[in-house]
């Protein structure tokens, strides 16, 4: 099957017995010619010429284009380490980054470790150290400006939330 309206038609069929078959008890306290106050906008079918109808083909919707193979190569190592370092946040970086800070003091912000340590991952870095601090630190009411360089070297800044790391982060 190439569609889902035979499971949708049977989950109709299914509801208006249901409704059926609660109007049955119903029937014997208010008969179903009743007036009743309640008002129901029925739906009506737009009139329209024969020539406007167009009959769905499911051939329309075929997937016909051939699978394109690729021959497998050796990975690149390098080349895939360089991926993942684009790609996904250095936590492990950024927690020794954060340590070396809490190391000279007792507690730092996260504007406080990116001018200490610039940010080697640009914004993912910032985002980061902001992870790390929301879970185990402390956020505060004030903002405070961060800075940080992107991986095409522009310079950038945003102004956050102060994020206090008060502790060892682990």
């Amino acid at each position: 099957m190439q569609s889902h309206d035979f499971e949708r038609d049977r989950l109709l069929k299914a509801a208006i017995r249901e409704a059926l078959a609660a109007g049955v008890p119903a029937s014997a306290e208010i008969k179903p010619y009743r007036q009743t106050e309640i008002s129901l906008a029925l739906s009506s079918v737009p009139m329209g010429s024969v020539g406007q109808v167009r009959l769905h083909d499911p051939s329309e919707l075929d997937a016909t284009a051939p699978v394109v193979r690729h021959e497998t190569a050796v990975a690149n190592l390098e080349a895939l380490r360089a991926l993942a370092r684009e790609t996904e946040i250095d936590f492990d970086e950024l927690r020794d980054q954060v340590n070396d800070v809490l190391d000279g003091a007792g507690e730092c912000t996260v504007a406080e470790v990116l001018a200490a340590h610039p940010a080697t991952q640009g914004v993912a870095s910032v985002v980061g150290l902001i992870a790390l601090a929301a879970a185990q630190g402390v956020v505060a009411r004030e903002t405070e400006r961060v800075r940080w360089y992107g991986v095409d070297g522009v310079g950038r800044a945003a102004n956050v939330p102060v994020h206090r790391f008060t502790g060892r982060v682990l």
